[in-house]
């Protein structure tokens, strides 16, 4: 995952909306404090604030998007899970940690769910 774009909301205290990508998926992310530069790499999965209907689905193939007629922290996602113990799902290479999975998830299935945020931890 790399920085593709940095937009201050206030740069005194640090805080940005920060444009994640794996060339071909992209995100806007909360960063605070934000120490980033623009190409550098994000080694540690983005963290979801609060997602809402997490549901098993059936597609075998990972989407984002930004939920439309929406602030830009809010997306929608289809991510393949990664591990279930740790709510760890990925889309395509961008990797993001929910709150919480169903129970009848299995590491490999793929699920559907729109977080209100993501949010860089460093």
């Amino acid at each position: 995952m790399k920085v593709k774009e940095i937009r201050w909301i206030d740069k005194d205290s640090g805080e940005a909306s920060v444009t994640v990508s794996d060339g071909i998926h992209e995100c806007v992310a909360f960063s605070h404090p934000c120490h980033l530069n623009v190409g550098d790499e994000i080694k540690e999965p983005l963290h979801s604030l609060d997602e809402s209907s997490v549901y098993k689905v059936e597609k075998q193939e990972a989407n984002l998007r930004r939920q439309s007629g929406t602030d830009n922290w809010n997306h929608e996602l289809v991510g393949l899970v990664l591990d279930k113990d740790k709510y760890l799902i990925q889309v395509g290479q961008l990797k993001i940690v929910l709150n919480s999975l169903p129970g009848d998830i299995a590491n490999g299935d793929f699920v559907e769910c729109c977080p209100s945020r993501l949010d860089i931890i460093d």
